[in-house]
């Protein structure tokens, strides 16, 4: 004969969350197979450098030119894109107790749209799925990129010390040791984009032999790279799922946002980079009715400079094979728009900027994740 006792609401609770963070990991495995093959960073393009040359031949004898451009583009496996959408398709919303098979959806839309503009890469079609992807920048955005631009008188921050690349990396290393325990590999390479710039996963650093650093430039790294992007992975890792390591849907845009925010806390954000952000907004706003040649010509008269029109224009156009054509590429307003929401968001809920920093997701997220979070404390 068996007795029975009435089971209370917490065991209840306990095993209804078990179960349902075990279906979770079910659809993080699934998540990590199917994006193991799929390749999204975006096509290499093969005559950037000679379209470059060209060009700014052309402006300087006042002809109107824009770049055709060529990329090396890898097609996607078509079963794994088929079998995403039936991923997407399937995934059950019911009884998502802490939020994540919503979120885990928000993110294989955003990359569906991804895997179509790739397919579509160098058409102008492919700007209809980068904007359901990365969104666009609205008019108000933009109406204060313009302004700020228009006001904009450089300034440099003044540093006491010179520093090699090298010292660089071992400061930034020591740094990391410090705050979070964890041991970093360093790179010196003239290959980069940037100064310097982390890989949270694979533990790297990596320096630009080429560049000039100072002591300011030190505090800023730690306070962007090391202060943001690494911690945000590192305290990731300690929540227990994926989606906090590799980012909610619209995270680089909060990411960024608070890097910039970080500098400006720390006391170490150059006007010039906000310049930069908000030519890039400007860019944004323009390619999706204005051509290379336009929008290199808007930006050379707000005071950029000819290297700076060129690239910011380029990051805007670079999925069009055709320049001169309408569309383009937005993702690029993400760092100005991010930074101002992040500083409106920290001007009203002074006391919750730090959850910013426990793992990649967007500030819209947050509320989304609170239960999860104060579940993990």
């Amino acid at each position: 004969m068996f007795s029975w006792w009435p089971v209370s609401k917490t065991n209840i609770k306990n095993s209804q969350i078990k179960a349902y963070l075990q279906e979770v990991s079910e659809i993080e495995e699934r998540y990590r197979e199917l994006m193991g093959k799929l390749s999204l960073s975006n096509p290499k393009c093969l005559n950037l450098l000679s379209e470059k040359k060209l060009f700014l031949q052309k402006f300087k004898l006042g002809e109107v030119y824009n770049p055709q451009l060529k990329f090396k583009i890898r097609k996607n496996d078509g079963r794994a894109i088929t079998a995403l959408r039936r991923f997407y398709k399937n995934l059950d919303l019911k009884g998502d107790f802490f939020n994540f098979k919503h979120l885990y959806r928000k993110k294989v839309e955003q990359l569906l749209n991804n895997c179509e503009a790739h397919c579509l890469w160098g058409n102008p079609q492919s700007t209809k799925f980068i904007i359901k992807s990365k969104g666009c920048p609205s008019w108000f955005l933009f109406l204060k990129a313009k302004i700020f631009c228009k006001h904009y008188h450089g300034h440099r921050l003044k540093y006491k010390h010179k520093l090699s690349p090298e010292t660089m990396g071992e400061e930034l290393l020591k740094y990391v040791k410090e705050i979070s325990g964890e041991k970093l590999s360093v790179v010196y390479t003239k290959y980069l984009a940037s100064k310097a710039i982390i890989y949270p996963k694979k533990h790297l650093l990596k320096i630009n032999t080429k560049a000039s650093f100072n002591d300011v430039e030190l505090e800023r790294l730690k306070a962007h790279e090391i202060g943001v992007h690494f911690m945000r992975y590192h305290n990731a890792k300690k929540l227990g799922r994926l989606i906090f390591e590799i980012g909610t849907a619209n995270y680089l845009e909060t990411e960024e946002g608070l890097a910039v925010y970080n500098e400006e806390k720390n006391g170490v954000l150059k006007s010039s980079q906000m310049f930069i952000y908000a030519g890039r907004t400007m860019a944004a706003y323009y390619t999706l009715k204005k051509s290379f040649y336009q929008i290199f010509k808007i930006l050379r008269n707000y005071g950029f400079s000819k290297k700076d029109a060129f690239d910011i224009t380029f990051r805007a156009k670079r999925n069009m094979s055709d320049t001169g054509l309408a569309g383009g590429f937005t993702k690029d307003y993400v760092y100005f728009s991010g930074y101002h929401q992040v500083k409106k968001y920290a001007k009203l809920h002074r006391s919750k900027v730090n959850d910013l920093f426990l793992g990649k997701f967007a500030l819209e997220d947050l509320p989304k994740l609170e239960k999860y979070l104060k579940y993990k404390e």
